[in-house]
């Protein structure tokens, strides 16, 4: 009998493995909230080189960190980043390999204009058998 594998959905170990490490708040999201709380996190699957080898699948995702002022948005950036480069020595994030595009950049949102810092990751995920 042939095995297939595939690769895990990357949003939702990425948003796992962050709420996990966040607790309860901020929230992690893939869409900005209605209503809009005034700090929350959220993570974009942004294409990626894919498939690595048989068993490795490389994807670009965007954090964006949101916060009721300028500080508060760029420490929870720095906070998702060192978690998430840190990601891949916790067993049970489901999180391979990481590496950094850039630092975290203060990028109000223009149409609300809050606070917000963003930056992309290349996140390596296993595959598993279906």
């Amino acid at each position: 009998m042939t095995e297939f594998l595939a690769s895990p959905d990357v949003e939702s170990v990425v948003r796992s493995y962050l709420q996990a490490s966040l607790g309860a708040t901020p929230k992690v999201v893939t869409n900005v909230p209605k209503p809009r709380p005034s700090s929350f996190v959220r993570i974009i699957a942004a294409g990626g080189r894919g498939r690595r080898s048989l068993v490795l699948s490389d994807h670009n995702m965007i954090f964006e960190a949101w916060a009721a002022s300028e500080t508060a948005a760029a420490t929870l950036a720095y906070r998702l980043e060192a978690y998430m480069l840190g990601a891949n020595q916790v067993a049970s994030s489901g999180i391979y390999h990481t590496s950094s595009f850039g630092s975290p950049t203060n990028l109000p949102d223009p149409d609300s204009g809050q606070h917000r810092y963003t930056f992309t990751l290349q996140v390596t995920t296993r595959s598993s058998a279906l």
